[in-house]
């Protein structure tokens, strides 16, 4: 004798139902990804089948029947997680060897970890960015200091005090899109140079705890700028 299948409460049916509306937010990816999860399904009604497709499982006379509100939801926020990984792997594996011996094995190590056991100076500050080439349009990848700024990070690009700027930085204010990887978390970003003002009380307070980089502007002989990384997707 088979299992029947439970009856639902009005509001449990309520907290499944999860509403799916298509909108057109270029930074999430191609339209067929476009989905607004409005609200999510009770913790342990859906388990994970594969990686694309969510369904809630209830008992019934075949052995398990499948939910149909919480399965269209869920495998709209499954194609979500799918396109997020793809964009990340597809950035990674497009990322060119950086010309620094240095910098290159960090960044080996980072990826390895996922930014957990690195030696380098900045320790759980450092992140990955990554910027497309504005001459060859390839991605570069460079490992960097960065400092919190409320949900935001701030990177410098002080090149250790060398008097021309960053390639990294120049590519960036050629293309301000570019990618962010901290530790585990990849995601897209919005990169912009700090105004004037805005850069003064910045770099006052960041000097007054990290004296190197005043240090750094000196010998360089030029402003080091300020860039603000803001998450657009992810």
């Amino acid at each position: 004798m088979g299992i029947a299948a439970p009856r639902y409460s009005r509001r449990l049916r309520n907290n499944l139902t999860t509403r799916v509306e298509q909108r057109r937010q270029p930074a999430i990816g191609p339209e067929r990804y476009q989905v607004n999860i409005e609200d999510r399904p009770p913790r342990g009604m859906c388990r994970k089948v594969g990686f694309m497709n969510y369904f809630p499982r209830a008992p019934s006379s075949e052995g398990f029947r499948e939910g149909p509100e919480c399965g269209k939801a869920m495998q709209g926020l499954g194609l979500l997680f799918a396109y997020q990984k793809d964009r990340r792997m597809n950035i990674e594996e497009r990322a060119t060897v950086n010309p620094s011996q240095y910098a290159e094995e960090h960044i080996r190590t980072y990826l390895a970890s996922n930014g957990r056991d690195v030696d380098h100076p900045a320790g759980d500050r450092l992140i990955l960015l990554y910027t497309t080439g504005r001459n060859s349009g390839e991605i570069r990848r460079v490992p960097l200091g960065s400092f919190p700024d409320g949900e935001n990070l701030v990177v410098i690009g002080s090149n250790a005090g060398r008097p021309k700027e960053p390639e990294w930085y120049l590519n960036l204010v050629a293309s301000h899109r570019v990618w962010v990887r901290k530790q585990d978390d990849f995601y897209e970003a919005e990169a912009s140079v700090l105004p004037s003002e805005e850069r003064q009380v910045f770099w006052d307070h960041l000097t007054t705890q990290m004296p190197m980089f005043a240090e750094y502007q000196e010998k360089a002989g030029r402003e080091l700028p300020l860039i603000r990384l803001t998450r657009i997707s992810g």
